[in-house]
């Protein structure tokens, strides 16, 4: 396989979306905290044994991918959430997923898994509405999430899913994923993975970012999928080709409904923060320099990042994409 092969469908006809350095990709994932960029930089290049990788996009089923196409190992991943942090309760992701599974009448004695369940907020929404905790189970890499998963009172396998032992697993009737995918570097032991867990017609729901947000950023210079934390990008067509390798069918492709004041807000936020005075001017004494600065900066990120603006107002632009398959047929 060259550089540019499609870890997907293994096609050649790749373009390039941007290119990056081990030092700007430190930069990017850590803007709040330059002391820290340097040292994330340093396990990024021993990472890529290189200073630079590029992220390109696949003409033919549209998979977004890094080269070199290595996941974020533990030590990258140690250092970006070096203090205890929490992951959000309430998730666009978790109330539409638990609204699908409650549609498909699942019976008494149903199972579901959650592979990358973080400290298991959405499996207390499912205990709460659809089954007890003895049926739920999860995985979870990170020792601190697992340990929470396990307090609350369900089954954590602290495992990666090609890792799991199918043979001690129940099947299940109901697989979710909610952005995880994007951090992996091993679709396909992961989605066979995924049709040895779930029983003969299994429904498997997976959230990613979304895919044509990203991709229109990528042309005005803004790059959100961070390699190596991020490696691969998603498209309906994508998940057509993942689906019909791997024995599912698409039941529904599903993009979050945000307001175009929200996604704004949300854009130039982000933006703001990675402006190299920003850290310097919110720590003024003065009222008057901070809310000069702030709002003098968020006007001219504005006119900057005009097409942006425009494009936030077309459907389908919100943050995440939700894909929900059915176990269909052997894999081909």
């Amino acid at each position: 396989m060259t550089s540019s092969d499609c870890p997907v469908c293994r096609s050649g006809n790749s373009r390039i979306l941007f290119r990056m350095g081990a030092e700007e990709a430190g930069k990017q994932l850590v803007p709040a905290h330059p002391e820290r960029a340097h040292l994330i930089s340093a396990q990024i290049r021993a990472l890529w044994e290189s200073d630079r990788c590029a992220f390109y996009k696949c003409r033919d089923c549209g998979y977004g991918f890094a080269r070199p196409y290595t996941a974020g190992n533990g030590e990258i991943y140690s250092t970006l959430y070096y203090e205890s942090f929490s992951y959000t309760e309430d998730k666009w992701e978790h109330r539409f997923a638990l609204e699908l599974i409650q549609s498909l009448l699942l019976n008494e004695t149903a199972t579901l898994l959650e592979a990358g369940a973080g400290n298991g907020s959405f499996l207390e929404r499912v205990a709460s509405t659809l089954l007890p905790p003895g049926q739920i189970y999860s995985t979870e890499l990170s020792d601190p999430g697992a340990k929470e998963i396990r307090r609350k009172g369900y089954h954590c396998l602290n495992k990666r899913l090609p890792e799991l032992p199918a043979e001690k697993l129940p099947r299940f009737d109901v697989v979710c994923m909610f952005q995880v995918l994007e951090h992996m570097d091993d679709l396909d032991p992961v989605f066979q993975s995924l049709f040895q867990l779930g029983k003969p017609s299994s429904h498997l729901i997976i959230a990613v970012p979304n895919g044509y947000l990203r991709t229109f950023y990528d042309r005005v210079g803004v790059h959100l999928d961070l390699p190596p934390v991020h490696v691969g990008r998603f498209s309906r067509k994508t998940f057509e080709v993942l689906g019909k390798k791997h024995g599912w069918k698409i039941e529904g492709v599903y993009t979050e409904s945000q307001s175009y004041a929200f996604k704004l807000k949300k854009f130039l936020s982000d933006r703001y923060v990675r402006v190299p005075l920003m850290r310097r001017t919110d720590q003024s004494s003065s009222k008057l320099v901070r809310y000069f600065f702030r709002y003098s900066c968020l006007l001219i990120l504005a006119v900057r990042f005009l097409p942006v603006l425009f494009f936030l107002l077309l459907p389908g632009t919100g943050s995440s994409m939700m894909v929900h398959y059915r176990k269909k047929n052997p894999p081909v």
